[in-house]
């Protein structure tokens, strides 16, 4: 109820796609209750980059949520990651920036 009233964003660290919709479910039926518009409200949710050879499977991950309804995906480099991992990445997700 909280968010949806005041809150400019909304964040939800899950394992899966269907396990943040469904988080994400109730913020919509307090828009809906309040009469605010959800699109207010930027939805987001964190990826985890396993490593260098799975940035494919991080980019398909990424598309997953935003065909869910997330507006903006914070993807989560490795601890070891270093400035190489970068150009990689942003050529895995550049097929999102167009969608």
């Amino acid at each position: 109820r909280t968010a949806a009233r005041w809150a400019q964003q909304w964040n939800a660290i899950t394992d899966d796609v269907a396990e943040w919709a469904s988080l994400r479910e109730p913020l919509l039926e307090h828009c809906a209750s309040i009469g605010r518009d959800p699109g207010e409200i930027t939805c987001s949710v964190n990826v985890r980059i396993s490593g260098p050879d799975r940035l494919g499977e991080a980019a398909q991950t990424a598309a997953a949520y935003a065909g869910a309804g997330a507006g903006l995906v914070i993807m989560n480099l490795p601890l070891d990651a270093g400035p190489g991992i970068l150009a990689p990445l942003a050529e895995a997700l550049a097929p999102l920036a167009s969608s």
